[in-house]
């Protein structure tokens, strides 16, 4: 069996993305149920699909990226600057998700 050395970084990057990707779904989620309409035109288009495919991208996708960082090279700290901005672009959605159930601008 071979050791699995993973930078204290890449952890943390991982689940930021995961925590802020949960947080952006579970937000989406209570602002649909409120009437609100989904501002993201791609999330929008999947969502017409059905919510079921909408659930499975929303979730299978980033752990693409999850994967691929975790299992390559990053010399050029590149894997890790993905997650940074996914996680970033996640937890944006999230907090702006929130500030707009409570009626904020």
């Amino acid at each position: 069996m071979s050791d699995i050395n993973l930078p204290v970084s890449k952890i943390f990057l991982v689940l930021t993305l995961e925590i802020a990707n949960a947080l952006d779904y579970a937000t989406t989620k209570v602002a649909l149920e409120k009437g609100l309409e989904e501002a993201n035109p791609l999330a929008k288009a999947i969502m017409k699909w059905g919510w079921k495919k909408y659930q499975l991208l929303k979730f299978l996708l980033p752990q693409v990226l999850v994967a691929y960082a975790l299992s390559s090279e990053d010399p050029y700290y590149v894997n890790q600057a993905s997650l940074a901005i996914s996680s970033l672009a996640f937890g944006y959605a999230a907090i702006n998700n929130l500030l707009i159930i409570r009626g904020l601008p």
